[in-house]
């Protein structure tokens, strides 16, 4: 049978998506392809996005599980600070299965209600429970222990399932009732949640995969002083509202993908917008009392009048300062169940900057002004100094793209695997020049923090190799991480940065063939082959494991604790045998 113009168009975006994301088989693909689709409206890097993967044998008919914490996917829930959360954040459970089928299976929905019931219903299905695969129960353990501490703050928590295939047709009714029938353990284990069912065939695949979010907007302002570089505009609230929002009265969050730190929640600062936005008997307007917005543009802003209204046409919109305000005046507006707060505030004015500024530098400059007017930690402006700069330079000879400016180059079309973000070079250099896997594994963004040790790992003073070789050693690893099913997930996050030190130095002996505990004497070029990379990190993995038996500790506990190291050193030195076998691995 001739395949639908759907089922063919789905088929062309799968092949197009698997020229830029490796995938052991074509269903490991597909799984990989339809958690893109459903999770492409939010923030993730490639990380987070393999990070989700649980499908395979034992899956309970679960190919992928996601957290998302106000729009971004997140890579690791103990890294979220709770205490930036409140009755206003929105947490997204994402659980979905793939079928890399036309055919429609009816019996998705039952398999789902066993599960649903087994991971969130306590002491029932508890036979099912146990034949789960454990990467599964830990993805959802850990979501379970976030959402333990997270639900003190009131956050609205959704969550979503979704069916995803490859046939022309959605499911027949009765499939479809069954479907929706296996959200009742989900209802039960989380009351005051919103649960939905979602089927995505071949239509909705691929009309997802070819959506992307727009970066051009309109603005309507009231007045406005035109400056050589850009427009200083008075904008009511209610207009910047809407520009702030979609159709559908969604936060169009990638606007802020340039500015240097996410939304700080219940703080001061907000507090007291919250506070000037409520006020219904001041006579003050808003924007005398606010900072106001910095937003770049790669264009000159043009002026026009739509509809008898004075509009902005922006281009490439990325808005550098101001979060706080304008995630306050979205809460406003989105959440408000009084109508005479809105129809009071609505009238107000917000002071909108608009500059455009065509050079990197300027750019950096205006976002690190801008930024540097309100009290914050200088660590969150380190993507702006020059070191990062010059390291972007560097990798981009050797096609690696350094992603000092969040989502840069994925908006660029530059495909995940050539993609480091500053967290991860700075992991990596962490672990294996400073010889600190641990910190690297349990507080990964405290070095941006102290000035002191980020200053020891982000240098102009620094051999630039060392960094194309953490940079390329990163990525390396993260794609052997692919089809490396020798472990569990929580073994293998435990293990990562202990094996990139351990190739360094493996490095060193590769070249004295004497087993020390150096990195030093590694060729700057010099790279384990496949085969070795994979007996460093079962070497790595096994060690991880007696060694926590032998403690009587986690997994965990053993990665981000300072005595792992130590005793892999102490190994490694005492035993010639290990560095040998690893000499030994071949293609």
């Amino acid at each position: 049978m001739k395949e639908s113009t759907s089922v063919r168009l789905a088929k062309d975006r799968l092949h197009k998506f698997g020229e830029n994301f490796k995938a052991p088989d074509e269903d490991a693909l597909f799984e990989l392809f339809t958690a893109h689709c459903v999770l492409k409206k939010y923030g993730y890097d490639s990380s987070s996005l393999y990070g989700g993967l649980v499908g395979g044998a034992r899956d309970g008919g679960i190919d992928w599980v996601y957290v998302v914490v106000n729009g971004t996917v997140a890579n690791d829930l103990k890294e979220i600070n709770i205490n930036y959360l409140n009755k206003n954040s929105e947490i997204e459970l994402i659980i979905g299965q793939a079928k890399n089928s036309s055919k429609i299976t009816a019996s998705v929905g039952e398999k789902f209600m066993m599960t649903f019931s087994a991971l969130f219903c306590d002491n029932e299905a508890q036979e099912h429970f146990d034949g789960l695969k454990e990467d599964l129960k830990d993805n959802v353990r850990e979501f379970l222990n976030f959402w333990a501490e997270a639900s003190s703050k009131r956050p609205k928590l959704t969550i979503s399932v979704y069916y995803c295939h490859l046939s022309n047709n959605m499911s027949p009714e009765n499939a479809f009732a069954t479907l929706v029938a296996s959200k009742e353990p989900l209802m039960r284990a989380f009351p005051s949640a919103k649960v939905n069912v979602k089927e995505f065939n071949a239509q909705k695949l691929y009309e997802a995969y070819d959506a992307h979010p727009s970066y051009d907007a309109s603005l309507v302002y009231q007045e406005e002083l035109d400056a050589s570089t850009g427009k200083v505009a008075l904008v009511k609230l209610k207009d910047y509202y809407d520009f702030l929002t979609d159709d559908e009265e969604n936060l169009n969050s990638h606007y802020f993908e340039a500015n240097v730190r996410d939304f700080q929640g219940n703080v001061k600062v907000n507090k007291e917008i919250k506070e000037s936005l409520c006020d219904l008997k001041s006579k003050v307007d808003f924007w005398w009392k606010n900072n106001g917005i910095t937003i770049l543009v790669s264009e000159s802003p043009s002026s026009q009048s739509k509809e008898g209204r004075k509009t902005y046409s922006l281009a490439d919109v990325q808005i550098v300062n101001g979060l706080q305000t304008s995630y306050s005046i979205y809460e406003h507006f989105h959440n408000s169940s009084h109508l005479d707060e809105k129809v009071t505030t609505e009238n107000q004015h917000v002071l909108v900057r608009i500059l455009s500024a065509s050079e990197d530098d300027e750019k950096d400059q205006i976002i690190r002004a801008t930024n540097s007017q309100t009290k914050i930690d200088d660590a969150v402006l380190r993507a702006t100094d020059r070191v990062h700069r010059t390291i972007e330079s560097l990798l981009e000879i050797d096609s690696i793209f350094y992603d000092r400016r969040k989502n840069y180059y994925k908006n660029q079309g530059k495909r995940p695997d050539e993609i480091i973000s500053i967290k991860e070079l700075g992991q990596s250099y962490l672990a294996v020049f400073l010889m600190k896997p641990n910190t690297a594994r349990a507080r990964p963004s405290q070095y941006l923090g102290n000035d002191k040790l980020y200053s020891k790992i982000f240098s102009e003073e620094i051999s630039p190799e060392k960094y194309v070789w953490c940079a390329t050693m990163f990525k390396r690893l993260e794609k052997m991480y692919i089809g490396y099913d020798s472990y569990s997930k929580n073994i293998k996050t435990n293990i990562f940065y202990y094996v990139l030190l351990i190739c360094r130095i493996f490095g060193c002996y590769h070249l004295t063939q004497k087993n020390e505990w150096n990195i030093e004497k590694c060729p700057s070029k010099w790279y384990p082959n496949e085969s070795q990379l994979v007996a460093i990190a079962d070497w790595v993995a096994k060690e991880l494991i007696e060694f926590a038996e032998e403690q009587n500790n986690t997994y965990d506990g053993i990665g981000k604790g300072q005595d792992f190291k130590e005793h892999l050193q102490k190994r490694w030195i005492e035993d010639a045998g290990i560095a040998r076998a690893i000499k030994g691995s071949v293609e």
